[in-house]
């Protein structure tokens, strides 16, 4: 067993696992699209673009499921053999995407058509369509599973959806242009991250009761949020800033912030490793870096494919 990352190369279409111990490169997939499988290919002088994107680990750490905005699919990762096992259509440029609570259904964003399609597990069809705000972006789903939340960037706000009856129940206003969405533990309360993406002004994260699915607090981050990650056990949630090149750490006791790492790359994608190692993605560089999440001091970082979006560490891997 090793600790291993995921990364997912947008302009290159393909997917780097490292070993986050040695930090060196294990093998790059390079994604096929879905148009393949299915004789859809008609672009004899041009290959296809994939845009690997976000990446989900299955609960079983078996898999983990790769979603490609360009090519309107997801890519199946095999983590036994790091070979592709599957892809198939997930909408019109997809996001990002959950698992339902008993793995019957995956819950895709799409960007395009303003929804989030329900793709049957088994047979990898879209079963049904949810309509919510414009453009949705990141998803969550409550940790009982009962519901599906969206942050859709075109409309300032979240959609609430119940996963019992697939239907949307609620729209709630956040701040502009939201990114990424994730639950409390205990699911009492959501974080949305408000990137504000094309205005003169710091992201914030909004935090929202679920108990009346008002907004609580709004904590300023710095500029052009784009993704970000909690610590449970620590109770910390790890922002990563685009154009103002930090980190925020966010105390979620105290809904504040208490630390800021000032790096000098622009960074996308974030996770933490269980040694409370932060692991970013460098969209410039076209690497990776692992930082101390005390001192914000690179400890080492690695060229992978280009224009890496997201990163995924799993510990204890079955490799």
């Amino acid at each position: 067993m090793r600790d291993i990352l995921l990364v997912s190369n947008m302009s290159d279409d393909s997917v780097s696992i490292v070993d986050s111990e040695s930090f060196a490169e294990i093998k790059r997939i390079h994604l096929k699209s879905a148009h393949e499988k299915y004789g859809n290919i008609n672009m004899p002088f041009k290959k296809p673009l994939i845009g690997p994107h976000s990446l989900k680990v299955h609960k079983d750490k078996r898999c983990v499921y790769c979603v490609n905005c360009f090519d309107d699919s997801i890519s199946v990762i095999n983590m036994d053999d790091f070979t592709l096992t599957d892809s198939f259509f997930a909408g019109n440029h997809p996001n990002d995407m959950v698992f339902g609570k008993d793995g019957a259904y995956i819950y895709v964003t799409n960007a395009d058509s303003d929804s989030v399609c329900i793709i049957d597990s088994n047979t990898k069809k879209i079963a049904a369509q949810i309509t919510v705000g414009a453009m949705p972006h990141g998803l969550c789903i409550s940790p009982d599973g009962g519901y599906v939340y969206s942050a859709d960037m075109g409309s300032d706000s979240i959609s609430v959806m119940e996963t019992e009856t697939n239907s949307k129940v609620l729209c709630v206003k956040t701040g502009k242009c939201p990114m990424d969405i994730i639950p409390s533990l205990d699911g009492h309360f959501l974080y949305v991250l408000n990137s504000y993406m094309g205005f003169d002004k710091n992201g914030t994260v909004s935090v929202i009761s679920t108990k009346n699915f008002n907004v609580i607090k709004s904590i300023g981050v710095g500029k052009m949020p784009v993704q970000f990650t909690a610590l449970y056990d620590e109770q910390t949630l790890y922002v990563s800033n685009m154009l103002s090149c930090d980190i925020y750490k966010i105390d979620l006791n105290r809904f504040e912030v208490n630390k800021i790492l000032k790096l000098e790359k622009s960074i996308r994608g974030i996770t933490v490793g269980e040694d409370d190692t932060i692991y970013v993605t460098n969209i410039d560089e076209g690497s990776i870096s692992a930082i101390d999440a005390d001192t914000g001091k690179i400890k080492c970082s690695l060229k992978v494919g280009r224009e890496p979006a997201s990163i995924v560490y799993i510990g204890d891997a079955n490799v």
